[in-house]
């Protein structure tokens, strides 16, 4: 396996997931209550709803399923196997004027669990969670990129590739280019 260098630009988020009783698929989102940051600098307005992640450390030994088992217990206190993690997506994000495969800011594992023990709670990390589907989920106040992958990954396919950010005159941050592939797994997640 290579070494993924340097461990801050390596991340995972986890969504859980719940049936609800009406038969309709939910996961949980939580407000992060700090920046993201990576190559030491926050990521503007990223303390936005999110599923439950963070960044690769040397204690997950380049393994980025033990990075999303133990961030999902520090951000949300649910405890899992790395076994059940569903490799949903993997994209990775550049910023304008990026030429290069390595010029990435940010490359993001994202799985989709529905066994885990626990409920989640809010922690010092994440706010209270809450349950949401794809049609009122708040995308509006989330990460640009966030409604398209959660839309694909929740309707049981699976994305791979590139996102492509950019800012308007006032620096908020917008997709400005996706380069992606979206496939029907052989075995469906649910």
């Amino acid at each position: 396996m290579d070494i993924l260098q340097p461990l801050d630009k390596f991340a995972t988020v986890i969504f859980l997931l719940k049936m609800g009783k009406d038969g309709v698929l939910r996961f949980y989102l939580a407000r992060k209550k700090q920046d993201i940051h990576t190559n030491g600098q926050a990521l503007v307005g990223s303390m936005k709803p999110n599923g439950y992640g963070g960044k690769l450390e040397a204690e997950d030994n380049n393994s980025l399923t033990a990075c999303a088992i133990r961030e999902l217990f520090s951000e949300s206190e649910v405890t899992a196997k790395e076994e059940d993690l569903i490799l949903a997506a993997h994209i990775r994000f550049f910023k304008e004027g990026s030429r290069d495969e390595n010029d990435f800011f940010m490359d993001v594992s994202f799985y989709l669990l529905d066994k885990y023990i626990g409920e989640p709670a809010e922690t010092a990390e994440m706010g209270p969670p809450q349950l949401y589907s794809v049609d009122d989920a708040p995308f509006e106040d989330m990460m640009p990129a966030d409604e398209r992958i959660i839309s694909c990954i929740m309707s049981g396919k699976q994305m791979n590739g590139k996102v492509f950010y950019t800012k308007d005159l006032q620096g908020n941050r917008y997709v400005k280019k996706w380069r992606v592939s979206i496939n029907t797994p052989k075995v469906p997640f649910f």
